[in-house]
């Protein structure tokens, strides 16, 4: 009887979907009605439990987060998007005029408290596995190919508003740091001589990209900024030892209709 009784007790309850909604209503209810007194007060709970929490049971609870998410399918993941978008955009919507104000006011404190970056501060960076990785340079490959003219030239646009925030701030010895650095990972990836490439589809409108140039890695990152799809898929036409043979060469390639900068496309 025991034995059943245990069994009983942990088993889990299987609700059905309109259980579930039911249950969504009545918790968002519940939310609703609750008093500012006692929301105050469930926060200060929260607050003190995760004060009154162990570096052991910190870490457990990061490794818990780090497995869970580790795990999770891209349909999961694309659903989690879209949640917290409606759920931002609720939170957005249904925010007062005082309260949108107030939210002005302790962001400009806090970025008033904040001061400039520190540069040996490196930001906590989430690893994916490869399986993963893949996965995010396919969506990353498929949206962009959906991508209209317009949507490319907005995206380019915000790019080359953040680049130059980024730029502005940075001090005279990030900028000579940053130039150094540059300058060894170009060394690092020359090619020795001059390679003749092409980007098939590289607009999404079935036209073909081609170039050359002494440095493969550079130039694709280029073409990547710029706007160009289809650039982890290029392929190399023709190596030459003078740059001058690589353009000669570039420019039968234009003639024959591929696009580039010699015909102005």
């Amino acid at each position: 009887m025991r034995v059943l009784l245990t069994n009983i007790t942990n088993m889990k309850r299987i609700y059905t979907p309109e259980q579930k909604e039911r249950n969504k209503i009545s918790k968002a209810e519940w939310r609703a009605n609750r008093s500012s007194e006692k929301v105050a007060e469930d926060k200060a709970k929260a607050n003190l439990y995760q004060a009154n929490l162990t570096l052991e049971q910190k870490e457990q609870r990061k490794i818990k987060f780090n497995l869970k998410q580790a795990n999770r399918s891209l349909e999961e993941v694309e659903k989690d998007k879209a949640k917290a978008k409606i759920a931002a955009a609720k939170s957005l919507a249904n925010r007062s005029p005082e309260k949108v104000a107030e939210d002005k006011a302790k962001r400009k404190i806090i970025n008033a408290n904040r001061g400039p970056s520190d540069p040996n501060v490196k930001r906590k960076k989430y690893i994916y596995t490869e399986e993963q990785k893949e996965q995010r340079k396919i969506t990353l490959a498929l949206k962009k190919a959906n991508f209209s003219t317009e949507q490319l030239a907005e995206d380019k646009a915000k790019r080359k508003i953040s680049t130059a925030k980024c730029r502005a701030n940075r001090t005279p010895e990030q900028k000579a740091e940053d130039y150094a650095k540059r300058k060894i990972r170009i060394a690092a990836t020359d090619l020795g001589c001059y390679a003749v490439y092409l980007i098939e589809n590289y607009n999404s409108s079935g036209d073909h990209y081609c170039g050359q140039t002494g440095n493969l890695h550079t130039r694709m990152q280029a073409h990547k900024t710029s706007g160009r799809l289809n650039t982890d898929a290029y392929r190399v036409l023709q190596y030459f030892e003078t740059r001058e043979q690589a353009l000669a060469f570039e420019a039968i390639q234009h003639e024959a209709g591929y696009h580039g900068y010699n015909n102005g496309q």
